[in-house]
């Protein structure tokens, strides 16, 4: 499942050729690019949220997280072929981290203070959470031995 499209990923540039050939980037490429960051975040969200999302609300979050790590590349690629492509397509910002930062935020966090997962800061709103046991529970069973305590003897 597709979270975005080349086309809103057009979106994030004021001038950009995105075509099938002869351009610095090619609508194969981006394609592919979509599909590998998507399988990456679906890796990252799999432990947490049943995948692929498909809830409307949290659909939008994950396609602008998308598109923007896909526009950080295809603003990488600029830079490489021409020296001032920050002024020419007006993408100042490193868009790779600010994608990684909402990442961050609809995941839940390790505590250690508490030996626990603090809920996600922004939790995605409509997405499907993945059942886990309690931070009670356990899977060992009591033990069925009295216990033999005697005089003078090694009890610890």
């Amino acid at each position: 499942m597709a979270y975005t499209t080349v086309d809103k990923i057009k979106s994030m540039f004021r001038s950009i050729k995105i075509e099938s050939t002869g351009t610095s980037v090619i609508t194969s490429e981006v394609e592919n690019w979509i599909s590998e960051i998507e399988a990456s975040v679906n890796a990252k969200l799999k432990a947490y949220y049943v995948t692929p999302i498909t809830g409307t609300e949290s659909l939008k979050i994950l396609s602008l997280i998308i598109t923007y790590k896909v526009a950080h590349i295809i603003k990488t690629v600029l830079e490489m072929t021409s020296e001032n492509s920050d002024k020419n397509q007006e993408a100042q910002t490193n868009l790779d981290l600010k994608a990684d930062k909402m990442l961050e935020e609809i995941l839940p966090k390790w505590n250690d203070d508490s030996n626990r997962f603090d809920p996600p800061i922004m939790p995605l709103p409509d997405a499907v959470i993945v059942a886990v046991p309690p931070s009670g529970a356990s899977i060992v069973s009591s033990q069925s031995l009295t216990p033999t305590f005697t005089k003078g003897g090694d009890n610890w």
